[in-house]
């Protein structure tokens, strides 16, 4: 048996977050691995209520049946998952606080059969998972609270919702004008999937049969050649619509309506499908940029007709959308930064996962190559958060560049003023002043030549030397190095 628990702090109401929890047909909003859930008892949700749910596991979808063994509205939600792998039971406590909810999960995890052998990694796997959930479900919420989307009005009651949302660390006029000349060319993966989309509709006309090819759309402006209807044209949101038979690959026939039909259409056998694309301020120069598609089907057969197609399909509409948000983030995200001289565009381009997630840790660990570990406290939160760096010396003077931008560590060291830097050679507490662009190019360039080959790149899709934030390291307190420390 395996042991799993952890906690979230989220800025909602606690009654609105145990709510949404409660409701089980909720959580594939939030959970990228639920496909579909649905409730298998009448009545209302409490004590006793089941539910049904579809999972991704690997490459294939798993059942995983849902009982409800305590229910105690807002305070704590029990229940029991049973599947065919293994079985869960555990509880959700919801407490209020200042700020918010802070949720709690605690859960035991009962491998079966061969599964047993595995028990030992269940905990640590488990408890990343876990993670992921509950930390997706607070974005969730604290996107919820800004306003309500178009989709409310056109498509109020839906069978399918996936909901994706990304703070960019950019103004949202920025924002809105980078959402208007997004080209998911610029994206492969997202390109290779579109076209994968349309070759069955492609290949239907070609060889003489029933078809209606649908052109993948790449842009906005493409949307309406593709079927779909625009709700809304910004510039806080882009919405369309469009009313179809997705499950029908390559004769999907689209029908073409305007926006107030959408909303009224009724006719069976279609599905009507919404997507939405929003973007809202969450403080300066942050963004909060959020992505919705809603489902709703016109007859029971078409439901379940959509219910299987979209165990297939979900991930793969799911992974578009995260692919363009990161894109949003890593390219074309800008935000404004105030110097003592003037207000600059500055741009942040998102290392790789492989870098952030396996490189970072690894050489913040080594320190070799001149390379030190930042500790600064986070702008938000107050706790110390580390990254490794490459402080370079010019003329007697050490001094902090960021090849990626806009990144976390330089805001949060523009705040803070302070932090720590540890390397070989011991632990020293420093303040720090940014320097104004028309003094950098000498110390990016020395950083350039004493910097790792794989950073170097990073200069070349920013050239300019207002995209990279410098700041002068100035000593306050210094720790030797100690045996312990290499």
């Amino acid at each position: 048996m395996a042991r799993i628990r952890g906690e979230v702090l989220i800025r909602r109401p606690v009654e609105e977050v145990f709510d949404f929890v409660a409701d089980e047909r909720n959580e594939p909003t939030y959970n990228p691995t639920m496909l579909v859930s649905e409730k298998v008892t009448e009545g209302p949700i409490g004590a006793g209520a089941r539910f049904r749910a579809t999972i991704r596991s690997g490459r294939r979808p798993v059942d995983m049946q849902i009982e409800y063994t305590a229910f105690d509205r807002p305070h704590m939600l029990a229940s029991t998952s049973r599947m065919a792998a293994a079985d869960f039971t555990g509880t959700l406590t919801f407490t209020p606080t200042p700020a918010g909810t802070r949720l709690r999960w605690s859960w035991q995890a009962r491998p079966k059969g061969a599964m047993r052998l595995l028990t030992p990694v269940f905990g640590p796997i488990g408890a990343r998972q876990e993670r992921r959930i509950w930390t997706a479900l607070r974005d969730h919420l604290e996107a919820e609270s800004h306003a309500g989307s178009l989709l409310d009005r056109y498509l109020p009651e839906f069978d399918v919702r996936e909901r994706h949302s990304r703070v960019l660390h950019a103004d949202v006029e920025a924002v809105h004008a980078a959402l208007g000349q997004a080209d998911l060319t610029g994206i492969p993966v997202v390109r290779a999937l579109l076209a994968l989309r349309a070759l069955p509709g492609r290949l239907r006309a070609r060889l003489g049969g029933p078809a209606t090819p649908v052109p993948p759309p790449f842009t906005l402006a493409d949307m309406p050649r593709a079927g779909w209807t625009a709700l809304a044209e910004g510039p806080e949101e882009v919405a369309f619509g469009t009313l179809t038979r997705p499950w029908r690959l390559g004769n999907e026939a689209p029908l073409v309506v305007d926006r107030e039909s959408f909303a009224a259409f009724s006719t069976p056998g279609y599905a009507k499908i919404a997507f939405s694309i929003r973007a809202d301020p969450e403080g300066p120069h942050r963004t909060r940029v959020t992505t919705e598609t809603r489902v709703a089907t016109t007859d029971p057969r078409s439901k379940r007709r959509v219910t299987a197609y979209w165990v297939v399909v979900g991930p793969v509409s799911a992974l578009i959308r995260r692919l363009i948000l990161r894109a949003l983030a890593g390219t074309s995200g800008r935000a404004s930064v105030r110097s003592s001289e003037k207000e600059i565009a500055m741009t942040y381009v998102e290392p790789p996962a492989v870098t952030r997630r396996l490189v970072n840790p690894l050489v913040s660990r080594l320190r070799t190559g001149g390379v030190a570990t930042l500790t600064v406290a986070g702008r938000n939160s107050g706790r110390p958060r580390t990254v490794p760096v490459i402080p370079v010396e010019l003329n007697g003077i050490r001094y902090l560049v960021s090849p990626f931008g806009e990144s976390d560590w330089v805001r949060n060291l523009r705040k803070a003023g302070t932090g720590q830097l540890r390397s070989r050679a011991g632990m020293e507490t420093f303040r720090t002043t940014e320097l104004p662009v028309a003094q950098r190019p000498p110390i990016i360039a020395a950083y350039r030549t004493g910097g790792r080959r794989d950073v170097d790149r990073y200069f070349t899709r920013l050239p300019d030397a207002a995209d990279h934030p410098v700041f002068q390291v100035t000593p306050t307190t210094s720790q030797p190095q100690t045996r312990g420390d290499s």
